[in-house]
């Protein structure tokens, strides 16, 4: 992770990104976004915004191994995103 001003922000984005997810478990349990749009969103910012392809890498995963990644056809991790 980047140090200086840019890591609060991070934590603060991560903190966002992971209500945003857990609100819309929450609300709409029935839900399937079939494209994973949120987490994908997630992890692109933990890679261009944080700098971060461990943690953009952990992201995915989780949201592969949660039920609506378990449904239907998904990709892998897209490698032209990795540095």
């Amino acid at each position: 992770m980047r140090a200086g001003p840019a890591a609060p922000l991070t934590g603060r984005a991560r903190a966002a990104a992971r209500a945003a997810c857990e609100g819309m478990a929450a609300y709409f349990p029935d839900f399937h976004d079939a494209q994973l749009r949120l987490p994908a969103y997630w992890a692109d910012c933990e890679l261009r915004l944080a700098g971060d392809a461990a943690a953009a890498r952990a992201v995915w995963e989780a949201a592969l191994k949660s039920a609506s990644g378990r449904r239907g056809r998904l990709l892998p991790f897209p490698a032209c995103h990795v540095r």
